[in-house]
Order: structure tokens, then sequence, then C-alpha cells
């Protein structure tokens, strides 16, 4: 099976530990959650992190539960940053 899109999934734990490359095998799935993660931590490394992805089609970021069960509720605009940090690499590209 030929291999479609190149993805790159963000965020915590909920990313981290599930296979998604055995989800979606039609895809070339890069896997860069991490255990833990919390919307600053993820907008801290954003840049980095898309600039070593190289060329990708799609980026899925999944985050937010560990600011949801730490009580750290005024997340939002932190989160938005993180979805527009992503567009401005990715011309043509819809964003949030």
């Amino acid at each position: 099976m030929q291999r479609t899109e190149t993805v790159l999934l963000l965020g915590d734990s909920l990313v981290e530990f599930f296979d998604w490359q055995a989800r979606f095998p039609e895809m070339t799935m890069s896997n860069r959650g991490v255990a833990g993660e919390r919307v600053r931590g993820l907008l801290a490394r954003l840049a980095d992190e898309l600039a070593a992805a190289g060329r990708v089609e799609v980026v899925v970021i999944m985050i937010g539960a560990n600011n949801l069960a730490g009580g750290d509720m005024p997340f939002y605009g932190t989160t938005r940053r993180s979805c527009t940090g992503c567009a401005r690499p990715c011309p043509g590209r819809a964003s949030p």
C-alpha cells in the first residue's frame, strides 16, 4: 500500500503512547507526543518540531488534557497560538 500523506503528531501522552502508524498504515506518521506535556510546553517546542519535521502535509495537535487535569483552565489562548504557529510554515493550509 502506498503512503499518501506525512502527518506530524504533537501533543501529550494521548499522542505518545498510541500506535498511530498501525491505525493509519497508509500514512507516514511522525509521533512527537510527550507524556505530561501542557499547552505552554508544546508552544515552547513548536518551532523546533516543525523545523525538524521537514515537509509534512498534516499537523495534528492533541493537547490540553494535562492542563484540565491540573486545573489550569485559561489555556485556550496558548492553544490558539500553537495552531497559528503551525499555519505559518504551511502556506496554503487551513488553520483553526
